[in-house]
């Protein structure tokens, strides 16, 4: 792939999401009024999520066409009819000229991070590896499906059971620029970090500018932290393996060094087993240079975009707004929760607590109608937006089989929850492990929380002694259990906290607070309950709430941390001051180290710049597979299923994945990946039951196909693939290939019509 064909391809795309999100953006524009951009930091992920949603609802009711006809005509109506009402009801056009310049640094900025990491994508793009394989499969089966919902490529008749809403709408985009999978991958990489980057950035901006009033420096320094907090930023593992020795870390693999071990620097010990289990401790740094497409990073800006949403209905709540303000600010955060739980359920809760936070100057004030109307707005629009998800998502997640107790347990959604949660048994993280994963940010965090505590202390002495009896049972508990994180997060989320509650009136600092707050208690959380998933573990849910609260602290510290400089400058000693931005900086230094060194290892896993094709090393070790990839996706021929040998997880043999044909092509095979369907289809145990039949089956067809007729038309398969992985099987995956497959001539005698024939791979197509 040349490089002019790459800059077409991801100007193209980022014209595509531009022209999506200023389709929208009027809706923003109305929403989003006690936001000082007004959502302009967000507009391209809500707009990709708004053209989506309604499609997504319908669809998981009926079935409906998902293709660029459809999906280009919903995107210019809606535009016309957003664009219409603000110019003729509206002062859009004056607020647009007023904030040029703003405007201005946030589209210079977003075009420069999504190119810079399309150049970046270039040194490294193939989609091997990790989960990357089963992502382009989603992503290739939303492309190449036509319709919503998406059927599971690695489960030939069944739709995807998994929160897939975020491969749908890089789907829309793909379909309509006519991009194909996989480059669309790492396209939707770089608009993952790109827009997720500039949100952060934003909503820092505008929360600084609630709080210190429009001082440019502030704000641009805010968001420039908080831009840098989540796209750069790393934990101390690098800076500590770097003192230790530098050498042999700077020459390390990515692999082999700091590039992946810095994500699991948690080892979670004391099991009945006597053994242990690796935490996983990814943050965005780490998953932007690994290029992994999954959920969590594609939810990324969405996440921060709810947040962004939410802070915009606190600042409306604290001004005793009318009912028909109140909805106008809650109905948003219903629909941003319902993109969440569609994209990436995990980030759902997170975003509940900052709307509770959110909510408490409503409830504070007395206002039972404006509660009412709140709370009934939000769950009204999360009901009629991920209802019908909902319906069709069986989770994988709880105690299958579980049968209620108590009356609590009785009541819709409750026994789910309370089945759902684990109580963590074994060791909890230890003092060294959370300062390595968080040891930057608490640098930070400590003398911004000291200088809160100073700043309010008229509020923290009226409940001075109530403060102090919680922080004592914190730190005891943290002696006594023992559990760290109670002294290193929850003293400092307590302190944060009072001063929240105390202050509720203060537009800048209640939601800014609260952020915080809630980031430091999810962390105490999670050393203590977990979420019950298929590992039985809590290395998801370190992972998943983690990511999250590496974004809440992002934003909130960028806002404090320059006005806690600016006001320690103007009260305190020029040596108290100076001692800050040390420790600042030095915050800042060691956790910059992690992205240039794995960046730069990660781009010398490749001979050199290779442009976005995600599958161009397919041709290069097996040419012949990938010819047959191409002509499955460009030939004039009408597909059901294509039977190709089953796989394993995280599998990979002669140097491509298994089960490539329905990655490449996302076309579906009769079973794929059997450890993940074994994941997602936990809670569906009759569909789990046909996970051997099905491997069983595939053994059948491909060595018996002259007995295996009826199995042709139970998986509607109308072609065979029989390539690399069918004839030469797998070193480890025990599924049964490579197969006794019949010669070609017996083969054409069943009606196995060659249709793609190559040296080394053949494609039938089965005679009806």
């Amino acid at each position: 792939m040349t490089v002019v064909e790459t800059l077409q391809a991801a100007l193209t795309w980022y014209l595509a999401l531009t022209f999506v999100g200023i389709a929208v953006f009027p809706l923003l524009y109305v929403v989003c009024r006690s936001l000082p951009d007004r959502g302009i930091s967000v507009y391209r992920p809500v707009g990709m999520a708004v053209i989506l949603l309604p499609l997504w609802s319908v669809g998981n009711i009926l079935s409906i066409p998902f293709n660029g006809w459809v999906i280009g005509a919903l995107t210019v109506t809606a535009g016309v009819i957003a664009w219409t009402y603000a110019l003729t009801r509206g002062d859009i056009l004056a607020f647009l000229n007023e904030y040029r310049g703003t405007i201005l640094a946030f589209e210079l900025a977003t075009l420069s991070l999504f190119l810079g990491y399309v150049l970046f994508r270039g040194f490294n793009p193939d989609i091997l590896g990790t989960e990357k394989p089963m992502e382009l499969a989603f992503l290739n089966a939303a492309i190449n499906g036509g319709e919503l919902p998406v059927q599971d490529p690695w489960f030939a008749g069944e739709t995807i059971n998994y929160y897939y809403f975020g491969y749908a709408a890089l789907a829309a985009i793909a379909i309509i620029t006519g991009i194909p999978g996989e480059i669309a991958f790492n396209l939707g990489l770089a608009s993952a970090f790109s827009l997720a980057t500039v949100a952060a950035a934003g909503l820092a901006a505008n929360l600084a500018a609630v709080w210190a009033g429009f001082e440019r420096w502030r704000v641009a320094m805010s968001a420039l932290l908080a831009g840098f907090f989540i796209a750069a930023a790393g934990n101390l593992h690098a800076a500590r393996e770097i003192l230790g020795n530098p050498t042999g870390t700077l020459d390390a693999s990515w692999w082999g060094g700091i590039g992946w071990s810095s994500s699991r620097v948690i080892e979670d010990t004391g099991f009945p087993d006597e053994g242990s289990r690796t935490v996983i401790t990814e943050f965005p740094a780490f998953s932007w240079i690994l290029g992994d497409l999954h959920p969590h990073v594609i939810a990324y800006p969405w996440l921060i975009a709810a947040i962004a949403l939410t802070v915009n209905f606190s600042l409306v709540a604290m001004t005793r707004p009318a009912i028909r303000q109140v909805s106008l600010a809650s109905i948003p955060v219903g629909l941003s929760l319902a993109v969440l739980y569609s994209a990436n359920s995990w980030d759902v809760p997170i975003v509940l607590a900052l709307f509770g936070i959110a909510l408490l100057p409503l409830i504070y004030s007395r206002d039972l109608r404006a509660v009412s109307a709140t709370i009934g707005s939000v769950m009204g629009a999360f009901a009629i937006a991920a209802g019908p998800f909902a319906m069709r998502y069986d989770s994988p997640t709880g105690v299958h089989g579980h049968e209620s107790t108590s009356v609590i347990e009785s009541v819709p959604g409750i026994g789910e929850i309370i089945s759902s949660l684990g109580y963590v048994t074994w060791n909890r993280s230890s003092t060294g492990e959370l300062l390595t994963h968080w040891g930057g940010f608490l640098l930070i965090l400590v003398p911004v929380v000291a200088w809160l505590t100073w700043s309010d202390w008229p509020a923290i002495r009226r409940n001075l002694m109530l403060i102090l009896i919680i922080v004592s049972i914190a730190i005891a508990g943290s002696l006594i259990l023992p559990a760290p994180a109670l002294f290193l997060f929850g003293v400092p989320g307590i302190l944060v906290a009072a001063v929240t509650l105390a202050g509720p009136d203060n537009r800048g600092q209640y939601p800014t607070a609260g952020i915080i707050a809630a980031g430091l208690f999810v962390l105490c959380v999670v050393e203590f309950f977990f979420v019950r998933d298929p590992f039985g573990d809590r290395m998801n849910t370190v992972f998943k709430f983690s990511f999250q609260v590496w974004a809440l602290f992002s934003i909130g510290l960028s806002v404090l941390l320059p006005l806690m400089l600016a006001r320690v400058r103007q009260t305190l000693s020029i040596g108290i001051t100076t001692a800050l931005i040390a420790v600042v900086s030095v915050a800042i230094i060691v956790s910059s180290l992690y992205a240039p060194v794995s960046a730069y290892r990660w781009s010398q896993n490749a001979p050199g710049w290779n442009g976005l094709d995600g599958l161009a090393y397919v041709e290069r070790v097996q040419p012949d597979e990938r010819a047959a990839i191409d002509w499955i996706n460009n030939a004039d021929e009408t597909f059901g299923t294509i039977l190709e040998a089953p796989g394993c997880a995280y599998g990979s043999d002669n140097f491509i994945p298994h089960n490539r044909i329905s990655v490449g092509t996302g076309h579906a095979t009769v079973i794929g990946w059997d450890g993940h369907q074994h994941q997602w289809r936990r809670g569906q145990p009759e569909l789990l039951e046909e996970v051997a039949e099905r491997i069983e089956a595939a053994q059948s067809i491909f060595e018996q196909p002259e007995d295996a007729i009826s199995l042709l038309g139970q998986y509607d398969i109308t072609h065979v693939v029989i390539g690399v992985h069918e004839r030469d099987g797998y070193r480890t995956c025990p599924h049964g290939a490579p197969y006794a497959v019949p010669d070609d001539e017996a083969l054409r005698d069943l009606g196995w019509e060659p249709v793609f024939t190559s040296s080394t791979v053949r494609v039938y197509r089965i005679a009806d």
